[in-house]
C-alpha cells in the first residue's frame, strides 16, 4: 500500500512552467507531498495531465475536467452541449472546477447558474464529487447548492468567503478548502475559517501557478509548496504535523472514495 503525505487537492499543472514541471514535480515529492488533483478546465488540459501521469513515479496525479464560470458563460449553446459530452465520459475523480465567478463577469449570472447547475446534476449523474469555485456569488451559490444538492458532496476551493458562510456550506456537504493565502501575515479571514471548520471538513492546495504562500509570496506558485500550507494549518490547529496530515488524507479519500483505489494508508 501506498503512502500517503501532504495532499495537494487543487492544481493546474498544465498552467505551471512547463520547462521546470519535472523538477517542481520532484520538489513535491521531497517536500512530502504525495498526491495532487490537477484541475482541467478542457479535455486537452485533462488529456495532458494524463500525460503527465509518467512524469513522477512516485507522486499521484488525479484528474478532474469542469467548465470554469469565468469562461464557460463564453461558450456557445453548442460548444457547451460538447463540452458536456466530453465531461459525461473522461476518467475523472470529480467535476470541477466549476461554480460562480461574479468578480469576472457582471452580465451573465443567470447563465453562469444555468451552467453550474447542469454540471452539478452531471456529477451526481456519475456519482462524482465536484470541486467549486466561488468569487464573489457566496449567496447564489449556497442557494444553488441548497436546491440542487451535490448527492457525493464535494469541495469549496480556494475558499475565501467568511467563517459564518463556511459553516453553511458545510450543511450542504461541501467541505473547505484553502491555499496559499492562509500563510499571509495579514490574512484574517483564512485563519478564522482554518480554525472554526473542524479539521475533518478541512483540505489544502496550492491553486498553482496562482496565490503563492508565504515565503514566496509575489513568485510563481507550484504544487510543492503545499507544504507551507499544512504547516501552517498545523499552527493554527496547535496540532503536530503528523496527525494533521493523517486528517486531510482521510478527508481526501472520503471525499474521493467512489473513484480513487483505498490504497492510501495512513502513517
Amino acid at each position: 500500500m501506498a503512502k500517503i503525505g501532504w495532499i495537494d487537492t487543487h492544481t493546474h499543472l498544465v498552467y505551471h512552467d512547463q520547462q521546470h514541471l519535472q523538477e517542481h514535480l520532484e520538489y513535491a515529492v521531497h517536500h512530502g507531498v504525495s498526491d495532487v488533483v490537477a484541475i482541467a478546465l478542457e479535455k486537452s488540459e485533462w488529456l495532458a495531465h494524463e500525460k503527465m501521469k509518467l512524469l513522477s513515479p512516485h507522486l499521484r496525479i488525479h484528474t478532474t475536467l469542469g467548465g470554469h464560470p469565468a469562461e464557460v458563460f463564453k461558450w456557445s449553446e453548442e460548444r457547451f452541449n460538447a463540452f458536456m459530452k466530453q465531461l459525461s465520459s473522461v476518467d475523472i475523480v470529480a467535476v470541477g472546477e466549476i461554480g460562480l465567478d461574479f468578480y469576472w463577469d457582471k452580465d451573465h449570472h443567470e447563465l453562469q447558474k444555468q451552467r453550474f447547475i447542469a454540471q452539478i446534476e452531471l456529477a451526481n449523474e456519475r456519482k462524482l464529487p465536484i470541486l467549486v469555485h466561488c468569487r464573489d456569488a457566496f449567496e447564489a451559490c449556497l442557494k444553488i447548492l441548497q436546491n440542487h444538492p451535490p448527492k457525493y458532496h464535494g469541495i469549496m476551493h480556494c475558499y475565501s468567503g467568511s467563517k459564518e458562510m463556511a459553516l453553511e456550506f458545510l450543511k450542504v456537504g461541501m467541505d473547505i478548502s484553502l491555499a496559499g493565502p492562509l500563510t499571509f501575515k495579514n490574512a484574517i479571514t483564512p485563519k478564522e475559517v482554518a480554525d472554526i471548520v473542524p479539521l475533518d471538513r478541512l483540505h489544502i492546495e496550492t491553486d498553482a501557478p496562482y496565490l503563492t504562500p508565504h515565503p514566496f509570496r509575489g513568485k510563481r506558485n507550484h504544487t510543492g509548496y503545499v507544504h507551507y500550507v499544512g504547516e501552517e494549518l498545523s499552527r493554527i490547529k496547535n496540532m503536530n504535523e503528523s496527525d494533521v496530515k493523517n486528517q486531510l488524507a482521510l478527508n481526501f479519500q472520503r471525499i474521493f472514495t467512489k473513484k480513487i483505489d483505498k490504497f492510501l494508508r495512513v502513517c
